[in-house]
């Protein structure tokens, strides 16, 4: 079997940190996998029965500093490379992607593409695309862009997985410390605290959604301490009505409790979250960012028909939930400044918990689409650009 080493720089939060350790065990089989990590600051996922190897380099601060982090990053996994007999390397985000282009033995290099603000740095981008054998990408745009304005014949579109089965399973564990169990218009979302995720647009939309329903809930899951988000919640009323949970092992059983998942992130990879959101029954609506909803959302057809458009600028009703025009990415704490765009949004929740023939409809349609995005066809997929 190929000796495989899996390179990202902690295993604490995030997309593609899950996806590294996803990853690792769905090639335990075919291949001898290795975990890489350059500190175990607060290690999030289960690692048990994994080779996970930690050189033990954490970021530094300052420019000096953070060149000879490089230089001992780059020694490091020479070294580990070397000593492992390493055939192919595949990095997860920029930093871990630096050191894998720049560390080459004899290792097929591939880079992942795990998010779609990496493309925004060309520097990175074009060097990444030069120094490796082949790139993934989690969304057919991103490839598309690889391909055409960074000249990367071999990058490939492969959808992050998802094990469905562990989902449901988790989605149905009893839970203890559930909000507003008494409610049943509840909103949710996950991710963690980042001006990425738009949560001031969502926080202001729920306030006019608070007005038409007193019973209107809503829940974020995700890490960070949401200062200036409760801050928000307490100008627009509505700390009684929205919860910030913190991080949650298994938010799944916290989601399955919802009426509708909402995604208001300017930026996207490919939104997980959503996907998973979608296999659990819930209707959703999510913005048009760069990228990933679009491709989740709209069928083919549809896809097809808006491709030559651009971004979109009004409501579409996609086969698998409601696409939105991209919101506005700058960040507006002021609770008495409430935009047309997040009123259009308020009206797409509200028309959620109104229309149930279309919720339904909707997380149908939804629960059935992501079956695509199965581990089944993510580790053939993966084999085949990894070389084994």
């Amino acid at each position: 079997m190929k000796n495989v080493l899996l390179m990202v720089p902690r295993l604490w939060q995030g997309g593609h940190e899950a996806v590294c350790v996803q990853t690792a065990r769905y090639l335990e089989e075919e291949a001898n996998v290795s975990i890489l990590i350059f500190d175990d600051y607060k290690i999030h996922y289960d690692i048990t029965g994994l080779d996970v190897v930690n050189i033990n380099v954490s970021a530094a601060s300052g420019v000096l500093n953070k060149f000879i982090n490089i230089y001992k990053r780059i020694k490091a996994v020479k070294k580990i490379k070397k000593e492992k007999n390493i055939d192919v390397t595949y990095s997860f985000g920029s930093s871990a992607s630096i050191i894998n282009v720049l560390s080459r033995v004899k290792d097929r290099i591939v880079v992942g593409f795990h998010g779609g603000i990496m493309l925004e740095d060309h520097f990175l981008t074009k060097l990444f695309c030069r120094k490796s054998d082949a790139v993934i990408a989690v969304s057919k745009e991103m490839t598309k862009t690889l391909k055409k304005n960074f000249g990367k014949k071999n990058a490939y579109c492969i959808y992050n997985p998802f094990d469905f089965d562990i989902i449901d399973k988790k989605s149905n564990e009893e839970v203890l410390d559930m909000p507003f169990s008494d409610s049943d218009r509840v909103i949710v979302t996950v991710g963690r605290e980042d001006d990425q995720k738009g949560y001031w647009h969502l926080l202001k939309a729920f306030s006019m959604v608070r007005k038409v329903y007193d019973n209107a809930r809503l829940l974020v899951i995700g890490s960070g301490d949401f200062t200036a988000y409760k801050k928000l919640c307490d100008d627009l009323k509505i700390s009684d009505s929205v919860v910030f949970t913190g991080v949650k092992k298994n938010p799944f059983c916290y989601e399955k409790k919802a009426s509708e998942y909402v995604l208001t992130s300017n930026h996207e990879g490919f939104p997980g979250a959503l996907v998973e959101a979608m296999s659990l029954g819930i209707p959703v609506i999510a913005t048009d960012c760069k990228t990933g909803p679009r491709e989740i959302l709209l069928s083919d057809r549809q896809q097809e028909k808006y491709k030559a458009k651009g971004r979109i600028t009004r409501r579409i009703d996609g086969e698998y939930g409601i696409l939105i025009p991209d919101l506005s990415h700058t960040p507006d704490f002021n609770a008495g400044n409430i935009t047309q765009e997040e009123q259009n949004l308020a009206s797409c929740m509200l028309e959620l918990f109104e229309d149930e023939k279309l919720a339904s409809k909707m997380a149908k349609a939804g629960k059935d689409h992501v079956e695509i995005y199965s581990k089944e066809h993510y580790v053939k997929n993966l084999k085949k650009v990894l070389g084994i």
